[in-house]
């Protein structure tokens, strides 16, 4: 056995799958989605890592229900950066809405008309 072979096999599985295009495709697509899900449901920059760590683990949980434990090491690291880029997004877009100014409706200022004399 070559050493080739043994480097590929932890992302090749036994029954010849490789993770291809169109799955690296869906997480990311998965990533932007996560990312906007965090920013209009959580709204909260210091929660986004709970609750996109959540998400993975749920994914992972249901992973190994329908097709067995995830043994590849491709499939790990994809999760694992997916779950990175999900977080950073999210409080990206959270902080951004944070730190937005506060309207004030109907607050005088000082350039208003008074009716004191």
């Amino acid at each position: 056995m070559s050493k080739k072979y043994h480097w590929t096999e932890y992302f090749i599985s036994k029954k010849g799958e490789m993770l291809d295009l169109s799955t690296l495709f869906a997480y990311i697509t998965n990533c932007f989605i996560t990312a906007v899900g965090l920013w209009y449901i959580v709204q909260r920059s210091k929660q986004c890592l709970d609750f996109t760590v959540t998400i993975h683990f749920w994914h992972f949980v249901m992973t190994c229900l329908y097709v067995g434990f995830p043994t590849l090491l491709s499939w790990w690291l994809l999760t694992l950066v997916s779950c990175v880029v999900s977080t950073f997004l999210g409080e990206y877009l959270c902080r951004n809405t944070e730190l937005e100014d506060i309207p004030l409706v109907g607050v005088r200022t000082n350039n208003s008309n008074n009716d004191n004399p």
